[in-house]
Order: structure tokens, then sequence, then C-alpha cells
């Protein structure tokens, strides 16, 4: 339930105990010198800053001490901001003047976000204009958009005030290093004729393109500049109305407004009453600014916002209150290890009837693995995302290598563990996932990019479904040795069976993602797999050895882990551990007794 928020005329934050301690708290600070400051507290510059979503502040710089700051926290509490936060994030209609929703953040919000105004989920919304202005803008920036004349568009100018102006004209300024250097882009929005004369001095009409940005299209300032926009346009195209719709697009929601100006309404970029003006460059307004640096980066830029809006979302403070039983509304949550967490979290998400899942590195899935054994205890289809799953973490050494973590998983009874080694295969793991209603899932990734195998050449990846299956194989389907491996061994596996085919030796390649569905499979399906008869295998896997053996039976040969790994570059360790093609040819020779 969304907080309500008291209209602010009603509780004045300068008529709260914490702004009377900090008026009081001002007379002693006011003589303070930053000198003195720094000199009484040398790390000051290290306690006094903060980091978040890429940006650094440094505040220690002012004349503030921690009581400021715990007056400042104070103030914060006894002024109700938390829910008033709660409350912009929730829809409600926190512009008291205006009676409206304060909603920027839905502009950098997620597709598939879902954020309510008046019961609507703008979302869709936000990103249909996106996408409608990342047409616009890739037509004009390829050259696709022609003008009147049937020249390309070589000049943008943007015609506002206020938002509509410093926002974008801003944001072009800081980002011109990502923008179209074969393009000028000028921004106009003083009334004073010679703002105008001054930015299109230089300009060609027939390569000049328009941006005006008034959303009733009668804001005088603006439509006094787009008007004198329109007669120089003309003036340089003959005369031709028809060539407004070529060189005028608007930013604007009164259609009829914008039809009676020239310019064709399918050219009309709208936003909604809930964007505030100085907020608004990250909606239409920005138009000019995703032309001259593209949608690519447009989009970049509101993913960063959208990552500042949630910090500030989520950020806790003192005086939030604790996350308690009998305080579901408290903002702190004190979970001890985050593994553990994240697994008891996923459990009781599990409980309510979702498909949660949790992700961490594999190394430490050691603080998840009771939670994960009681999903696997209470029969709830909960997944667990493990990246990171073995010696791809390089000179991080051993510390954060798992060797022994597939095993311990694989022993967790009811547990399924897969392993897959291409993005296929990961697709299909997700589906047999899905497919479980009693069962709990670990899927290990790997961190490092592994090819993607051409399935037209080898067998599909449905067979993750059956746990293991043949993915290459021996002319006639008659192997003479089964090189079995999984994750990002199974193309180095294939490496090696295309290097033996081509010195005559009968290999065959099973991707064995999963050892539990395997198991689960009828014996006729399994001996099809790894015929009896043939004796000769070898695993290969960046893991510990422990199990193995019920695969390549006692006299079988195991590429794995049989100590800790080693800090040093990927490539250096897989030569070290064995876990190159060579090695693993050799391996198979070694077990068909050739040299």
């Amino acid at each position: 339930m969304a907080a309500h928020v008291q209209p602010l005329a009603n509780r004045p934050a300068t008529r709260t105990p914490a702004w009377d301690a900090l008026a009081s708290h001002y007379k002693k600070v006011s003589k303070l010198h930053l000198r003195q400051l720094f000199g009484d507290d040398p790390k000051r510059g290290e306690r006094m800053a903060v980091e978040a979503a890429g940006l650094y502040l440094d505040y220690s710089k002012n004349r503030i001490i921690d009581q400021t700051l715990r007056l400042l926290l104070q103030l914060a509490e006894e002024s109700g901001l938390q829910a008033r936060i709660d409350a912009m994030f929730g829809g409600e209609k926190i512009n008291i003047t205006e009676k409206r929703a304060v909603l920027h953040v839905a502009l950098r919000a997620p597709r598939g976000a879902s954020i309510l105004v008046d019961g609507k989920d703008v979302v869709p919304e936000v990103h249909s204009v996106l996408d409608k202005m990342a047409n616009f803008s890739d037509r004009v920036r390829s050259g696709a958009w022609k003008g009147h004349t049937g020249k390309r568009i070589r000049n943008v100018v943007n015609i506002g005030i206020g938002g509509s102006d410093l926002g974008p004209v801003m944001a072009y300024e800081a980002l011109k290093h990502y923008s179209e250097r074969d393009m000028s882009f000028r921004f106009v929005s003083n009334i004073d004729g010679t703002d105008f004369a001054e930015a299109v001095r230089d300009l060609d009409p027939s390569e000049t393109l328009f941006v005006v940005s008034s959303k009733t299209f009668t804001t005088l300032e603006t439509m006094t500049n787009a008007h004198t926009a329109r007669a120089w346009s003309l003036a340089g195209l003959g005369g031709d109305a028809s060539s407004v719709a070529k060189h005028f697009v608007a930013v604007a929601t009164n259609a009829a407004e914008v039809a009676k100006f020239g310019i064709d309404t399918a050219n009309m970029f709208e936003f909604w009453d809930w964007v505030g003006g100085r907020y608004s460059m990250d909606s239409a307004i920005g138009l000019s600014t995703m032309v001259a640096i593209g949608p690519d980066n447009f989009r970049s830029m509101l993913d960063g916002f959208h990552q500042m809006d949630e910090h500030f979302r989520n950020l806790t403070f003192a005086g939030a209150g604790d996350f308690q039983a009998d305080s579901p509304g408290g903002k702190n949550l004190h979970f001890g290890i985050r593994e553990h967490a994240m697994a008891a979290i996923t459990n009781g998400l599990s409980l309510s009837k979702l498909r949660p899942f949790g992700a961490i590195f594999f190394i430490f899935s050691d603080y998840a693995r009771p939670g994960i054994r009681l999903a696997a205890l209470m029969e709830l289809p909960a997944l667990f995302v493990f990246t990171h799953d073995a010696m791809g973490d390089g000179e991080d050494g051993p510390t954060h290598q798992p060797v022994e973590h597939l095993a311990s998983l694989r022993a967790i009874p009811g547990l399924i563990t897969l392993r897959p080694g291409d993005a296929n295969e990961v697709l299909e793991a997700y589906r047999c996932v899905l497919q479980l209603r009693h069962q709990p899932a670990a899927l290990a990734l790997s961190r490092q990019p592994l090819p993607t195998l051409d399935r037209s050449k080898y067998a599909p990846a449905s067979g993750v479904a059956q746990g293991a299956y043949v993915l290459a194989d021996a002319p006639g389907g008659n192997p003479e040795v089964i090189i079995i491996a999984t994750g990002s061994e199974v193309s180095l596996a294939v490496q090696a069976h295309e290097n033996l085919l081509s010195e005559g030796i009968r290999s065959r390649v099973v991707s064995m993602p999963s050892w539990e569905i395997f198991d689960q499979q009828t014996q006729a399906y399994r001996d099809s797999v790894l015929p009896p008869n043939v004796k000769a295998r070898v695993a290969v896997e960046q893991a510990s050895t422990f199990g193995w053996e019920r695969y390549v039976g006692t006299s079988g040969h195991m590429v794995c882990m049989k100590t800790f790994g080693a800090s040093a570059p990927l490539k250096e360790l897989q030569r070290k551990f064995g876990f190159e093609p060579d090695q693993v040819v050799a391996a198979v020779k070694q077990q068909l007794g050739r040299k």
C-alpha cells in the first residue's frame, strides 16, 4: 500500500524540533574553519564521501560535523521523507499545488516495470514513445530522413524554454563526446531574435531540422521562436509550405495546433502531465539529445538515471526503522550473511507460490547451502543461480575458484544441479527448471565467454532434458572412446573430438549438464548414451573428481581438479591443470593404449 502524504503546508519542516536544533547548531559551527576541521580529523575526506551508481560525492569541504549529519537525518525523519519517497514512486499526487503525480522516475523505468498513475501502468506508454524516438533518431542519423530538397539533415535546432531547453542543451554539452560529429546541434530559447539569428547564421535551410518543444504548442516564447524558424526555413526553401513537414517535428500533446503549424502529427512526440519541466529531458523533450548521441547511448543514460532512482528509493537512514515481524514497514533489513539471507528469502518467496531465483558467485554457495538444503527438504521449486563456476576467475586465485562445490551440491538429495555448456544449453536448462514442481535447482554458469556450438553440425540442445546426450559422435555411431564433459569444458571436449577424428580415432562427446536428471532416465537410454561395452572413457570438468567413477568406471580417466586452483591468467591455469584440447587428446590416447 502506498504511503499517504500530508501536504507540506500542514507540517512545515521549519516547525519541527529538528529544525530548531539545527538553527541552534548553526551558531556553533558557523565560525569553524575547514583547516581546523581537517586538522582535527585527517580522515575527514574519506569519511565524508559517498558513492552510488557511478557518482562520487565528497561533502567533506562543507562546514559540517557528525552532529550536523545526525540532526539532518532527524529532520528527514520528522518531515516524513521516507513516506514521501514511497508516495512518489507509488504514483501519488505529491505535487499538491497542481494535484499531479511526480513521476520523472517512470521515464527511465526499464521495460517490463510497472508504475501506476490513477490505476494505469504508464511504463508501456513511456517505452512506446522511446521506441518512436529511437526510430526517428536512427532515420535522421543515417540519412534516411530527407529534407524537402532531398538532402540529408545535418543540423538540428532545438527550440524550447526552461526545462525544454536547459535539460537538452546541458545533456548535449556533457555528452558531446558521444555525438554524431558530422552533424551540428544548436539550441534556441531566448525570445530576443538575436539568439535565433546566431543559431542559424551558418546553416543551410535544406539541411536543417527544428525540434519544437511545447506541451500545449502555445508557449509564447517557444512559439515566437518557432514561427521565426518557420519563416527562415520557408524563405530558404522557396516558400513551399509543404516543406515544413520535412524540417519540423514537435514534442507536444496538442495535435490540432501542431497540425495548424504544418507539422505532420505522425512526427509529434508526446509526454505527460506528471513530467515536471525541469525533469523532462529523459522524456520526448530529450529528442534532440537522442539524435545527437544515438538511441543506444540515450538508453544507457536512462539506465544510469534508473540506477540512481533505485539507490534513492532503497536508501536506508537512521530513523527509517528495522524490518521485523512487528514492524514490516521498516527499511533496514538486518540479515547477517547475505548469501544465507538470499537463500532464505528465495525459499520464503517460493512458499508464497512464486518462482523466485537467487544469484551469487559459486564460491559463496557455501554460505547459502543451509537454505539450499532446506529447499530440497521442503520440496520447494526454488532456483539458485551461480556464476564464476570454475577457474575463470584467474588471478583471484584459489579463494575464488570453486573445486568441491559441484560435488557438494550434487550430494544434496532432491536438488537438481545443472551445468550447461553453451547459450543453447542454458536456455534448455531454464526450460527444465520451470517444469520442476517439488524440487529446487542449482544452475552453475561460467564467467568466461563460451562459444555457442553450431547445432546444425552437432546434436540439438534439447538433450539437456535427459540430463546427458550424445553431442558429437563417431562415424556410424560406433565409438571406441567416450569423452564426457559439462559446462565450459563441453566446447573443449568438442575440439578434442575433432582432433581425434582427424587422426582416425572414433570418439563420442557426451554433454552431461545434470547427473541427477540423467540418472532418472531409463536404463535403455543411459546405455544408448554410455554403451556399457565402451570402457575407454574420459571425464572433463573443472571441478573435483569426486563421483565421476560412476560414469567413467575405475579404469577411466578424469581431467578434473585434484587440488585447489592457483592465481594466474586463465590460459596458464588451463595449461597447468590439463584443460586444453591436446591434453584431453593425450588422455584419450592413454585410455586406448596409443601414443
